[in-house]
């Protein structure tokens, strides 16, 4: 399968990302924070981000299910941008991936979880209150 090029497959992985996003109980925008608490109490574990240097072809991200704490690994030479829709995808990892998993080599895009999480990670980037402004709770 070419990547996203299934129109209605882009819609439903879009609209899954949203329902999961909307089933955390997350406001219409949230911080990277508030996602992260929400996924650590849906698994009852706490959630390690550690940015770290990443090879230029890959994987820029990675996330590890230890036995008792989650750790996400990400580019550290990642703009600020990049670096929250990876730690995002991550997240949809922790989500969507069957609880055996515990840090797949997926290096590509073919694989159907692999474009669920990269989906993931671009919708809640669209949500995400990445700036405060003054007076905003």
């Amino acid at each position: 399968m070419a990547r996203y090029s299934d129109d209605d497959l882009v819609l439903t992985l879009v609209r899954q990302a949203g329902a999961v996003l909307d089933d955390l109980g997350l406001p219409g925008s949230f911080t990277l924070a508030e996602l992260q608490a929400r996924i650590e109490a849906r698994r009852g574990r706490p959630i390690q981000i550690h940015p770290r240097p990443m090879p230029a072809e890959g994987p820029h991200g990675l996330w590890v299910a230890g036995e008792r704490v989650d750790y996400v690994f990400v580019d550290a030479a990642a703009p600020p941008l990049r670096r929250a829709q990876i730690i995002g995808h991550e997240f949809g990892h922790i989500l969507f991936d069957a609880p055996s998993a515990q840090g797949c080599a997926r290096s590509g895009y073919e694989e159907l979880i692999e474009q669920r999480c990269e989906w993931f990670g671009t919708v809640a980037l669209q949500r995400f209150r990445l700036l405060e402004r003054p007076g905003t709770p």
